[in-house]
Formats: structure tokens, C-alpha cells, sequence
């Protein structure tokens, strides 16, 4: 009896130490945050997209987390393949005079067109950049690749 009543003593102490060590969910102050690419870059996608005649179109959408100077693309390296290799062929540096970068905006979707030879594959490699008076920030990605048609 003595040992039961031990047992019982020791299963209500342990019962009462994790129920102290729980905390309801609104107890804890959690700052929640939104998850983004950076300070500056919302959202961005390059991709690469193959037109007849051999036209490879290379279209940017870059978002960034609000108003900025300048938001788009700052520099794009057109790529063909040769063997197993990427060999830059066309190199596009971003202006707003050209329209790979917006000022003064939030949002910039474009594309730029490059021709290449048929039955050929092409990518790119492509900057997005946003920058405002604090300070600014970039992204190089490799598109998908495309066969020329």
C-alpha cells in the first residue's frame, strides 16, 4: 500500500510539472514577419521563351517591396549552348532609356528579343536589381532553356 501511494504521489508530481511548463500560443509574443526575396526584391521570375523565326525572347517580371529608383533587369547574358558548354553570345545592360529598368515604380515586366539559329538552344543569365536612396540589391538567375525555331 505504502508503494502504491508513492507511485500515485510521484504520478500526480510529474503531471503537475508538465502541465506548468505548457504556455497557450497567445502567451508567447511571436513578431510575425513576411517572407520575401530581400529588403528590396518582393518577387522576381526571368524566363525564356522561343518565337518563330528564330526570335528568343527573354521576359523579366521583377516586384519589389515598394516604390524604388530603379527596378527591372540591370544586366542580361544571352547563352548558347556548344557542346556541353554555355557560350555568352549578346550581353543587354540594363537603362531605363532602353527599358530593361524602370524608375521611380514598384513593379517591371519587359523582355528583350534576341535571334538566334534554328535548331540551336539558348538560356540566359539574367540580373534583376531594385535600389531606392537607402541602399539597393540584385539577383543573377539562369533561365530555362529554349531551342530555337
Amino acid at each position: 500500500m505504502k508503494s502504491q501511494l508513492r507511485h500515485l504521489l510521484a504520478l500526480v508530481c510529474i503531471l503537475t510539472l508538465c502541465g506548468g511548463l505548457t504556455v497557450p500560443a497567445e502567451a508567447i509574443n511571436i513578431e510575425k514577419t513576411q517572407r520575401r526575396a530581400s529588403d528590396y526584391l518582393a518577387y522576381y521570375a526571368v524566363y525564356a521563351v522561343a518565337k518563330p523565326d528564330g526570335e528568343i525572347l527573354i521576359e523579366w517580371d521583377v516586384q519589389a517591396t515598394e516604390r524604388m529608383n530603379l527596378v527591372g533587369a540591370s544586366c542580361i547574358i544571352v547563352q548558347e549552348k556548344v557542346g556541353s558548354k554555355w557560350i555568352g553570345v549578346a550581353t543587354y545592360f540594363g537603362s531605363v532609356s532602353n527599358g530593361m529598368l524602370s524608375d521611380n515604380a514598384s513593379i517591371h515586366v519587359n523582355s528583350i528579343s534576341y535571334y538566334g539559329t534554328h535548331g540551336k538552344e539558348y538560356r540566359a543569365l539574367a540580373t534583376v536589381y531594385a535600389a531606392d536612396d537607402t541602399g539597393d540589391d540584385s539577383r543573377t538567375i539562369i533561365t530555362n532553356s529554349v531551342i530555337a525555331k
